[in-house]
């Protein structure tokens, strides 16, 4: 499986040597200095896919939504100036191909972008017909209802996120979610009166970017790292969580250390409401964050500047996701409303027969 997988990639990528042994099945590669310089010389990609690669790579795209939304951007960009001999269908299916793989190759994609994947190859078989003309409008045409589709979901998983936060509520949420963000914004903007309790850890400290939007819109917020959060959740109400996706099983991926939250608010009795759209229900099924997960440079101190010192003796690791059992889980609020974990299969079930 790994020989073949490496055999797909566009980039000559070094291999990363200080990594668990344990963890050797999950991609773990050293940054190229140039992407342009470790391109396989039998391979080309559009150059606005490699710009959206290096971002992804070097982290200047956050969120599954907007890196599926950049990457159905630039699949627009390319189709646009698109030229083929070959038979349509198949010279777009092998274009959709490349450009995935090298964005895989950057930073391995999300569940959602996989599954964006995987629906506009669906709608290759509506172009055999077509020259390459109609077949550019009308894969562009998809894509922008997609992206339409996207933004319409996380409007409607703001309202009614928001209807579930009432006057006194004490809302904890863990790290950095959008659509979180957006929720708790949104209930602000009813004249709700609450408290928001933000958790955080390293190495990233993504709570801290959510305190700073939440504090100048004059929400009354607390900050406190995971280590505190058996002290902290006796005066919550409500815990509030974003996922990469929710898989058929109801286990939740989402950021690494949300499991911690969702486990000590499911001991407390404590509502576990997670925000994520029907997009990104997946249809594998989740028991750990071993199989699945990415790896993320682990050459990084807590501070999140400083290079942990090189040492033969010292190996580095850190994991981005977390699964969540569905156990833990008390609702998932999607844009078709609030619905139980043990509902996704029907969702995926939905997704497949489309496809």
């Amino acid at each position: 499986m790994r020989k073949e997988a490496f055999n797909k990639q566009l980039l000559n990528l070094e291999p990363y040597e200080g990594g668990l042994e344990m963890f050797s099945h999950l991609p773990q590669f050293k940054v190229p200095v140039s992407y342009t310089g470790a391109m396989r010389a039998d391979r080309s990609v559009h150059p606005a896919v490699v710009r959206l690669g290096i971002k992804y790579a070097k982290k200047k795209i956050l969120g599954s939504n907007a890196r599926g939304i950049a990457m159905l951007t630039a699949f627009k960009i390319v189709f646009k100036e698109f030229e083929t001999t070959e038979e349509i269908a198949i010279a777009f299916d092998k274009e959709i191909e490349t450009v995935v793989q090298f964005l895989e190759d950057c930073r391995p994609i999300s569940f959602g972008m996989d599954n964006i994947k995987s629906s506009l190859k669906s709608e290759i078989a509506n172009i055999r017909s077509m020259d390459l003309e109609g077949a550019k409008e009308y894969l562009i045409n998809y894509i922008d209802s997609t992206i339409q589709k996207i933004e319409q979901a996380d409007a409607l998983i703001t309202q009614y996120g928001a209807e579930k936060i009432y006057d006194g509520d004490v809302i904890l949420t863990y790290a950095c979610s959008y659509v979180v963000e957006q929720i708790i914004v949104g209930a602000n903007a009813d004249g709700k009166k609450f408290r928001v309790v933000i958790v955080d850890s390293g190495p990233k400290y993504e709570g801290k970017t959510l305190l700073k939007k939440l504090l100048p819109l004059g929400i009354e917020c607390s900050y406190v790292f995971i280590g505190a959060i058996s002290y902290i959740l006796p005066e919550v109400t409500k815990v509030l969580i974003g996922a990469n996706t929710v898989a058929s099983n109801g286990a939740v991926v989402s950021r690494s250390g949300s499991a911690i939250v969702a486990m000590m608010a499911h001991a407390r009795h404590t509502p576990v409401m997670v925000a994520c759209e029907t997009y990104k229900f997946h249809e594998r099924v989740h028991l750990d964050s071993i199989c699945y997960n990415e790896v993320e440079e682990p050459n990084t101190s807590q501070d999140n500047d400083k290079p942990i010192p090189s040492n033969k003796n010292l190996k580095c690791l850190s994991l981005a996701y977390d699964v969540i059992p569905g156990d833990y889980v008390s609702v998932v609020v999607t844009e078709v409303g609030l619905i139980p974990p043990t509902s996704v299969p029907v969702f995926v079930l939905r997704d497949l027969e489309n496809n």
